[in-house]
């Protein structure tokens, strides 16, 4: 397998950092980073406009899974449980080479409105309450 496709990417949450469990069915996810704002640094005496990197803004980071049941146990059901407790939650996602990312949050979860012969799908938005680190596979 190609370690550069999204094929076999794992997503993960738990209410420590070392106890994340795998929520099954991430059909996609947002970009992880996020560009730094420009911080305008230009004095009268220069010609041209100078900035400095700002913070990092991560944006919207919407998770999106497939919705097979809302049954107790199911993810549907672990992120609604989740959302409703009103706690700080640790996330990971994990590529096939062992790259990845990780960070904690607060989500709030929202059912994707759909058409005829679509599958359903909830969305998990998460507000990052740190910073999103890279996870580096060991060579």
């Amino acid at each position: 397998m190609d370690n550069s496709t999204t094929m076999v990417t794992v997503f993960k949450m738990g209410d420590t950092s070392s106890t994340l469990t795998e929520i099954p069915d991430l059909q996609d996810f947002p970009d992880l980073m996020g560009m730094p704002d420009r911080i305008d640094v230009t004095t009268m005496k220069d010609t041209e406009r100078k900035y400095e990197p700002g913070l990092k803004d991560p944006g919207d980071m919407v998770f999106n899974f497939l919705h097979r049941t809302s049954a107790t146990g199911s993810p549907y059901n672990k992120f609604r449980l989740a959302e409703a407790s009103g706690s700080i939650k640790y996330f990971s996602i994990l590529f096939p080479d062992g790259s990845g990312f990780t960070w904690s949050g607060k989500l709030t979860v929202s059912f994707i409105g759909k058409g005829i012969g679509e599958a359903r799908q909830f969305s998990v938005n998460i507000t990052p309450t740190s910073d999103i680190e890279d996870i580096i596979p060991a060579t």
